[in-house]
C-alpha cells in the first residue's frame, strides 16, 4: 500500500511539475508580458506561489505526522 501511495504522488507530483510549470512561465512571459526578455519575472512569478504553496503542505502535514509518531510510541509491541 505505501509502494502504490508513493508511486501515485510521484506520478502526480511528475506530471504537475513537468506540465505546469514550464506550460504557466510560457504562457505568462508570451500572454501577459509579451516580451521575451521577461523570463525572470515569469519565473519568480511562478515558482514563489508554488514554493509558498509547498510550504503551506508541509507544515500543514506536521501536525497529524506528530500525532501519529505520538499514537506509535504510546503504543505496547
Amino acid at each position: 500500500m505505501r509502494g502504490k501511495a508513493i508511486a501515485c504522488y510521484l506520478l502526480l507530483g511528475g506530471l504537475l511539475g513537468i506540465g505546469l510549470g514550464p506550460t504557466s512561465v510560457a504562457l505568462l512571459t508570451d500572454q501577459v508580458f509579451r516580451n521575451g526578455a521577461m523570463l525572470g519575472y515569469s519565473l519568480v512569478i511562478v515558482a514563489v506561489p508554488a514554493a509558498l504553496l509547498g510550504l503551506w503542505l508541509c507544515a500543514s502535514g506536521l501536525s497529524p505526522y506528530a500525532d501519529t509518531v505520538a499514537r506509535l510510541r504510546a503504543a505496547p509491541e
